[in-house]
């Protein structure tokens, strides 16, 4: 197939994660509002922007070297700590 057969499924697909999250949120008994509803929208573009940018930082290294390089893993780990302790 191509990207743009794909296109519609991943819309739906998103559209019934997102969907099941407010109305999970909604049976959870906590307040659904319009704020709520952008901020979580927001947040989750948010995440997937961070998922992408690490993705495509393995991509880079793979592609270029022809060897999953891990170590990439264990230098946002360091970074992480070193940010834990700095705070």
């Amino acid at each position: 197939m191509t990207n743009r057969a794909w296109q519609p499924i991943a819309v739906v697909a998103a559209s019934i994660v997102f969907f099941g999250i407010v109305i999970s949120q909604a049976w959870a008994g906590r307040d659904l509002s319009a704020q709520n509803i952008g901020q979580m929208a927001v947040t989750g573009i948010f995440l997937g922007s961070v998922y992408a940018i690490l993705s495509s930082g393995l991509v880079v290294s793979y592609v270029t070297s022809g060897i999953f390089n891990f170590a990439h893993g264990a230098i946002g780990m360091f970074m992480a700590f070193v940010y834990w302790e700095l705070r």
